[in-house]
Order: C-alpha cells, then structure tokens, then sequence
C-alpha cells in the first residue's frame, strides 16, 4: 500500500458546549506509531496522530485530546 502523505483530520469540538468541529491537516513524519502505522503531525507539531490503512486516526501521546478514534481523509 502506497503511503498517503497529507490527510485531513477532523477534531470533535469541546463536550457539552455545542463547539464547532475543527480541521487540521497532517502530514506524514516518517516514523511509525507503537501500533507499526505511519505517524503524522501538523505543522506545529503539537497533534501527533497514528492512521491506519482503514482511514482511522489515533492521537498520541502527549496529545491531551479526544481519545476515541478519528477519522482521517486522504488529502491529494
């Protein structure tokens, strides 16, 4: 499988307060994620995200964000 080098990430808004959704594009760093998948970050370098071949995101670690799965849209 070929590696996508930008994807779009959508973050949910903060829990209870009706925030609007928010997205960030991430590019990939070279280096793979303790699940053996690409890692990719954005341009502050501050969300760091592992992405599976299913389209999946996962943030790392010291991300203090959402915990559940995203979901990640290859970017052209």
């Amino acid at each position: 499988m070929a590696l996508v080098h930008r994807y779009l990430i959508v973050l949910p808004g903060r829990p209870g307060c009706h925030a609007p959704q928010t997205g960030t594009v991430v590019t990939a760093t070279g280096r793979t994620g303790p699940g053996g998948h690409p890692v990719y970050t954005d341009t502050t370098g501050r969300l760091r995200v592992e992405i599976t071949e299913h389209g999946t995101a996962r943030l790392l670690a010291p991300t203090p964000l959402h915990h559940g799965p995203l979901h990640a849209e290859p970017l052209p």
